[in-house]
């Protein structure tokens, strides 16, 4: 195993408030185009409101945004207090829901492109993590990638241990 990759078990899951007092900072999959948030990201607007996911988008119409966010990119939260962890929304697919392959400004949205683009989110997550942490904790939802979104969580778990591997003083929990 990788010992700085952890699984923790909670009720709450990635929420949790004992996980988010212990981390610092929370990181989950985000799409580039949707107006309204479902699933995690919904529940970060209700919990954590700081950092409401999709708030920056503006549209008139349709679940496609007019200004959509880049795939491979990151939107840092930082929170108003030290009680609440840094936010990370990682734009790892383009359209939301599950990858069909269907085309986008940036290439195919479709699994391969979304776990490279995983890759790239969780490396400027950890980049930004290091500015402000000598030993940062990030806490990662459990599936991360797979739930909603529709894809592998062993080529999620994989990218995440060599992450672990590559990076022995960042402690990764997958809630």
């Amino acid at each position: 195993g990788t010992p700085n990759l952890l699984l923790v078990r909670t009720q709450e899951g990635l929420l949790d408030a004992q996980v988010c007092r212990a981390v610092d900072a929370v990181a989950h999959q985000d799409d580039c185009v949707s107006l309204n948030p479902t699933g995690l990201s919904a529940s970060i607007r209700d919990r954590l409101p700081f950092a409401a996911p999709c708030a920056h988008r503006r549209c008139p119409e349709g679940i496609e945004s007019a200004n959509p966010d880049v795939p491979g990119t990151v939107i840092c939260f930082l929170p108003p207090t030290t009680q609440h962890p840094t936010v990370y929304s990682l734009y790892a697919q383009y359209f939301p829901s599950h990858c069909t392959g269907r085309s986008t400004p940036h290439g195919a949205d479709d699994e391969p492109t979304r776990v490279g683009w995983m890759r790239a989110c969780l490396q400027i997550a950890l980049q930004h993590l290091y500015l402000v942490h000598d030993d940062p904790v990030l806490a990662l939802p459990w599936q991360l990638g797979s739930t909603l979104s529709g894809g592998v969580w062993s080529s999620y778990l994989k990218l995440l241990a060599d992450l672990a591997i590559a990076n022995p003083q960042v402690s990764i929990l997958l809630v």
